[in-house]
């Protein structure tokens, strides 16, 4: 893989913590978690991230329920793919940096 994430370590994670309570899932402090990640990848300059907490919130409990986990981790990541090069203030500039979300699930 060929991104300035991994080269140069730009990218916002985010550790979210799930248990089983009696009536459901719940993750620990969700929201708090989903506008510290969203407010860590604007101070990155990226201000049209593709989605929202309540999207994120929405598709964490998606993807709890289809692999059938009571209790697990999601570790949400940022990360950038434009032109390798430390000079990518243009494409900041531009808001053309191509992103990507992926939702790691740990049980």
């Amino acid at each position: 893989m060929i991104a300035p994430t991994l080269h140069y370590c730009v990218g916002v994670f985010e550790g979210i913590h799930c248990y089983q309570t009696p009536r459901r899932q719940a993750m620990f402090c969700l929201q708090d978690h989903l506008e510290k990640f969203l407010d860590s990848i604007n101070i990155l300059g990226v201000f049209d991230f593709l989605y929202s907490v309540e999207a994120m919130s929405q598709a964490f409990y998606q993807i709890i329920s289809a692999n059938g986990f009571s209790e697990c981790s999601i570790r949400p990541l940022m990360y950038l793919q434009s032109p390798l090069g430390l000079n990518n203030g243009d494409c900041l500039r531009k808001r053309t940096t191509h992103r990507g979300v992926v939702g790691i699930l740990t049980h």
